[in-house]
């Protein structure tokens, strides 16, 4: 089970308590993903909590973000098959531990149907031979939202426009702070503080999505339902 955090424009930057708890229970490697604009920057390859600090620490409030942090399920446990991957149907590229892209995307979930022997994840195989040929443009993204989400059924998805819209595909649930997160596993969510004014950017939809409000801890709705690093974040 890995967990994706979607950052929208504006919202704060995901704190330190937050992301060492989603890395400790997902420790199979972590990367994360930024909009400027004119392209997605995708860094990724982080295998301990340290080198996820480092690129942690390069995150801003004014831009939008995605951090996926992995449980293996299938593919090489290296920094080549972490997340975020780019929406490409080159497997050289998916390999590349940074990366300059139109869309990225973190996908939390299993694809038995893209499930392989060799060296690539399922998300890697999908994004290859079934995502990318489909997607031409950002606005694709939107308009072919019902196949991609019959496609991935039980899974969530997250991609990132380079005009920094946030695409969720499955369901979602919205944090206080104004974050996205994919599932609550081993997340500690309550350290994010609410942050009013954050919304998913150009496109997005918040279909599906489950509004989690301090203090009660959330009800598990569909499929799913501290840590000693802390010294690690502080950079």
């Amino acid at each position: 089970m890995c967990v994706i955090l979607a950052k929208p424009r504006n919202c704060r930057v995901p704190s330190a308590a937050l992301v060492a708890t989603a890395f400790a229970a997902n420790p199979d490697g972590a990367g994360v993903m930024t909009a400027n604009g004119n392209a997605v920057e995708i860094q990724k390859g982080a295998m301990d909590a340290r080198a996820f600090a480092r690129l942690w620490a390069m995150l801003t409030a004014d831009a939008p973000a995605v951090l996926h942090f992995r449980i293996a399920t299938s593919g090489t446990v290296d920094g080549a098959m972490c997340h975020p991957f780019p929406l490409t149907a080159s497997p050289a590229r998916m390999r590349h531990e940074s990366e300059t892209c139109r869309v990225g995307v973190a996908h939390n979930g299993i694809l038995p149907a893209y499930t392989r022997k060799g060296p690539l994840s399922d998300t890697a195989v999908w994004i290859n031979e079934w995502l990318a040929p489909r997607i031409r443009s950002a606005a694709d993204l939107e308009t072919r939202r019902d196949e991609i989400e019959r496609e991935t059924y039980g899974s969530r998805v997250c991609a990132l426009d380079a005009a920094g819209g946030i695409h969720l595909y499955g369901h979602w649930y919205r944090l206080p702070s104004g974050l996205y997160a994919s599932n609550l596993h081993g997340l500690d969510w309550a350290a994010d503080t609410p942050r009013e004014g954050a919304d998913l950017g150009v496109s997005a939809s918040v279909d599906g999505v489950t509004v989690v409000r301090p203090p009660v801890r959330p009800r598990v709705v569909r499929n799913y339902w501290h840590s000693d690093w802390e010294d690690d974040w502080e950079v």
